[in-house]
């Protein structure tokens, strides 16, 4: 059975390749991720330049704010993968040689994110199938073991970015990512909230749990490496490429952290 599914991914991949001939751009992290998973990310032309992809010759652009017009206007007619912002949608309007796809990942949990991306897979792939097919169900063998791998743990709290020396970060992750989907599925309990993200208060703080565990996610973009940095007794700091970057690279970030801090 093994063999045979190595057969079918490998005389899939040959033929795998985007439907539209036009030079494809992925500025979401989350189809860069997916683009490399499958075996697609030689067929971009350029990611975001914050994107967590580690290989160092593919092209990178810069996004968001930074994202000129003059740039836009030198792709021609071209299709955009991007995360969702309305200034990025502001910018593609005028450009009507452009085929976007703005990528939602907001109030989604990972199942409805992951049928999202390989509906899109399907709708822009030609010949990819069966490593679609094999790589989600990879994606959702990933969510089962961060599920097993939190289960009965300590009450966790993660903050968004980096510690201020030994203080925490002004923003609490609440419902988003995977974050918000281990607290809604009553994996872990967190921080009470049903905001993105929110200003922690400190009578809440002081309310939760002895036992409560505190961690900092830093995105590393595209430096490949994990570091699980002791901040004080009870609060950590996780540097991990695409760990605030809801999908694969997320979950697979949540099972690294989880080795480091509950093997510690």
């Amino acid at each position: 059975m093994i063999i045979l599914i190595k057969l079918i991914f490998s005389l899939n991949l040959i033929a795998c390749d985007f439907k539209s001939k036009l030079p494809v751009y992925s500025l979401s992290n989350l189809t860069s991720i997916i683009f490399n998973d499958i075996g697609l990310l030689k067929s971009v032309r350029a990611v975001s330049y914050f994107s967590s992809i580690h290989d160092q010759n593919v092209k990178r652009i810069h996004g968001g704010i930074y994202l000129s017009q003059k740039e836009i206007s030198s792709w021609g007619s071209a299709v955009v993968f991007y995360d969702e912002s309305q200034e990025l949608s502001s910018k593609f309007k005028i450009h009507s040689s452009l085929k976007t796809r703005e990528i939602k990942t907001r109030s989604r949990n990972y199942h409805q994110i992951l049928r999202e991306q390989q509906q899109l897979l399907l709708e822009f792939t030609q010949g990819c199938e069966s490593r679609i097919m094999i790589q989600f169900s990879h994606y959702e063998e990933l969510i089962q073991k961060v599920h097993e791998r939190y289960k009965k743990r300590s009450p966790l709290v993660f903050f968004l970015g980096p510690a201020n020396f030994d203080r925490y970060p002004e923003l609490i992750i609440g419902d988003d990512g995977l974050v918000g989907d281990l607290v809604r599925e009553k994996i872990i309990r967190s921080y009470p909230s049903m905001m993105s993200y929110i200003p922690w208060s400190k009578k809440i703080i002081q309310s939760l749990p002895k036992e409560t565990i505190f961690i900092s996610l830093v995105d590393t973009h595209s430096k490949p490496s994990s570091t699980l940095r002791e901040v004080k007794p009870l609060f950590y700091e996780f540097s991990y490429p695409g760990i605030l970057s809801p999908g694969p690279s997320q979950a697979r970030g949540f099972l690294i952290l989880a080795d480091k801090l509950f093997l510690r």
